[in-house]
C-alpha cells in the first residue's frame, strides 16, 4: 500500500499468508513531498502480521532518495507490527541534487514483536540526507528468537522511549541497539536494555 500525500489509512487489519511476500505492507516515498504541518495524511490503528513465520517484509518504509523529497509532519498511531524482517524502515538516500529527507515524525504506540529488526534507520548525520527530530514515544517491543537487532539510528535529535521485553529470547550476545557513526544528538529511554547491548560510534548521543 503506498500512501501518497494527503491519504491515510485507518483501522486497517492486514494478514500475510503468502511464504514469499518480501516487500513493504506500508510505503511512503518522499517524491510526494508530505511538507507542512497541515496536510492530512495520517496513519493509525493499524495490525499487521506476517503468519507465515518466514520473518520476511517490511511493515512499515519510509523512503526519501531524490531532489527535495521529503516526509515530515506525519504522526503514526497504534500500530502493530508482527512477524516481519524489519518493523519500522526509514532510509533517505543522497539524491543526484538537492536534499532529500524524513523530518518531525511522530511514532506514538507502536508494538513490534517477533521482527528480526525492529527500528531501521539509514542516512547521513544531516542534508543532503537525513533523518532528524522523529520522536518514538511509548514503544513495547516483544523480541523473539529471530530477532537480531532492536534499534538501528542514523541522523540528528531523534528520541526513543519505551520497552525491550524477554532479552533472553534473542539468540545471541551482541549490541541490541546500534548508534552509527552517522548519528547525533540521539536521546534514547529504554532502560531495559543494559549499556553493554548499546554500540554508540555517534557524537552527543544520550542513553538513558
Amino acid at each position: 500500500l503506498e500512501v501518497e500525500k494527503n491519504a491515510s489509512i485507518e483501522g486497517a487489519y492486514i494478514v500475510i499468508n503468502e511464504p514469499t511476500f518480501n516487500s513493504e505492507v506500508i510505503y511512503l516515498d518522499g517524491k510526494n513531498k508530505y511538507y507542512n504541518t497541515w496536510h492530512k495524511t495520517q496513519i493509525k490503528d493499524i495490525n499487521i502480521i506476517n503468519w507465515t513465520e518466514t520473518n520476511k517484509g517490511t511493515g512499515i518504509s519510509l523512503y526519501s532518495g531524490g531532489k527535495e523529497n521529503e516526509i515530515s509532519f506525519i504522526n503514526f498511531e497504534n500500530i502493530k507490527v508482527v512477524g516481519m524482517e524489519t518493523g519500522v524502515k526509514l532510509v533517505a538516500k543522497k539524491p543526484q541534487s538537492g536534499h532529500a529527507w524524513i523530518n518531525a515524525n511522530r511514532f506514538m504506540n507502536f508494538s513490534l514483536e517477533d521482527c528480526v529488526n525492529m527500528i531501521y534507520m539509514d542516512s547521513n548525520v544531516t542534508t543532503p540526507n537525513e533523518i532528524s527530530g522523529n520522536q518514538f514515544a511509548n514503544l513495547q517491543i516483544q523480541p523473539s528468537s529471530k530477532t537480531k537487532n532492536i534499534l538501528r539510528v542514523s541522523g540528528q535529535h531523534n528520541e526513543f522511549n519505551g520497552m525491550v521485553w524477554d532479552l533472553q529470547k534473542i539468540n545471541h550476545e551482541n549490541e541490541l541497539i546500534e548508534l552509527t557513526d552517522k548519528s547525533m544528538n540521539t536521546v534514547i529511554n529504554i532502560t531495559s536494555v543494559q549499556t553493554n547491548r548499546v554500540l554508540d560510534s555517534g557524537k552527543a548521543n544520550i542513553v538513558k
